[in-house]
């Protein structure tokens, strides 16, 4: 558990993280019976919104004969990710870490964690995005 006295909009996640605020699941199962919080822990999947995006992967700067500009080259390049803030997102608890900003529970996780996401019809491309 990490304590940060910080806003959301002062907090930028690295590389492939994602900052979820998590959705808390039902103490409560369907047929009536409460569920103990010894159970509740080893639950192996969560339900977050996605509240940050880090900037994706990183991939080496591509020397050819058009980058003549040394400067050019030394600007990080990065592979975005394919998630977009606002988005619900199922991902493996174990991967997770807490996050505190300003007492409200949030999880950062990587994106090899993230097994679902769901995003309103309109939203999604209609055809996925090219990598040229």
């Amino acid at each position: 558990m990490i304590y940060i006295d910080a806003e959301l909009s002062e907090v930028f996640p690295v590389l492939d993280r994602i900052l979820l605020l998590p959705l808390e699941g039902e103490e409560r199962l369907r047929s009536g019976l409460y569920l103990p919080p010894t159970v509740q822990e080893h639950i192996t999947l969560g339900i977050g919104r996605v509240m940050r995006v880090g900037p994706g992967n990183p991939i080496p700067p591509l020397r050819t004969w058009l980058t003549a500009n040394y400067q050019d080259m030394q600007k990080p390049q990065y592979v975005p990710l394919d998630v977009r803030e606002g988005d619900l997102a199922v991902f493996l608890q174990k991967e997770a870490v807490e996050v505190y900003l300003r007492g409200k529970k949030h999880v950062l996780v990587p994106f090899h964690a993230v097994l679902l996401l769901v995003r309103k019809a309109e939203e999604t491309p209609a055809t996925p995005p090219s990598l040229a």
